[in-house]
């Protein structure tokens, strides 16, 4: 006797939000403001070669639940993984013109025997620029505020860079409001939030990390990005390492005690003229 697979309809939304542990608490939208930051090669920039583009940001980043489970047929076993899907929009705060358009998936997937592999988190996307991406990483949690942020340096690495690049990298042209501190660590920006929020007598409580990369290991790459013909030519992206810390944050004397806070950072390495540029973008957002 033939039987069939079960109906694989949505679940109660409860039923969704127990399965998406650690990404629960993105489910909803965000809207906030941040910093880019990104050296380009000018052929007609005859003293230094190069240039610079800054830009202060206002973002809006919109997750929803996938549903039911997913199923990845196996030789040997199914997996089935669920996630959210996400849509986040990026423009000039000065201009509103629009930077960065960016459609996809957050997904969960769980630990496997074949491979044998642990539980990752993946986040897959369609980016306006041209480009696909399919990163992978993984997550941890702490009952505190972010551990002191890695350094975010935008400075360009490469046998040609010379004294030139840095010396422009000093004071290129900056919107208002882009603390010069940021040139030399991006992430410096986070940690501004932060300290503001405390010297006002907030305290983040907890924070779940997201951390993935693409390749996500020089050992073993898993995913990658990939470049419409332009950007192979002009600036091909090879590398994304992004961190995204979901934070809750206490405030006292208010009707609500608690908020959720995004704060995230992200590397895009650009190759071209056999120098990497990294292209740097920070940002903090406040769930709506």
């Amino acid at each position: 006797m033939a039987t069939r697979e079960p109906i694989r309809a949505s679940s109660e939304f409860g039923q969704i939000l127990a399965k998406l542990d650690p990404l629960t608490n993105l489910v909803g939208r965000w809207v906030g403001s941040g910093f880019n930051l990104v050296l380009l090669p000018d052929k007609d920039d005859k003293q230094f070669g190069f240039r610079s583009l800054s830009n202060i940001t206002l973002e809006s980043l919109e997750f929803t639940p996938i549903g039911g489970l997913i199923p990845n047929r196996g030789s040997d076993r199914d997996l089935f993984f669920t996630g959210l899907n996400y849509l986040q929009q990026i423009s000039n705060a000065e201009t509103s013109g629009a930077l960065h358009v960016e459609a996809g998936q957050w997904l969960i997937i769980k630990e496997t025997t074949e491979p044998n592999a642990p539980g990752t988190v993946v986040r897959q996307s369609t980016i306006l620029h041209g480009n696909s991406l399919l990163a992978q990483g993984t997550t941890s949690s702490l009952d505190a505020r972010p551990l002191p942020f890695d350094k975010a340096d935008p400075t360009p690495q490469g046998q040609k860079v010379d004294a030139a690049y840095v010396q422009h990298l000093e004071a290129p042209p900056l919107p208002s409001g882009f603390d010069p501190r940021y040139l030399k660590d991006m992430n410096a920006a986070l940690e501004d939030v932060i300290k503001k929020q405390e010297a006002d007598g907030l305290k983040i409580i907890h924070t779940d990390m997201l951390k993935v990369s693409a390749p996500s290991s020089d050992a073993a790459p898993v995913g990658g990005v990939e470049n419409i013909q332009f950007l192979v030519e002009n600036a091909k992206v090879t590398k994304i390492d992004a961190t995204f810390w979901i934070e809750t944050v206490k405030q006292a004397d208010t009707l609500i005690p608690t908020f959720m806070q995004l704060q995230y950072t992200q590397t895009v390495i650009l190759e071209f003229d056999d120098i990497k540029w990294p292209h740097i973008s920070v940002a903090t957002l406040i769930k709506q």
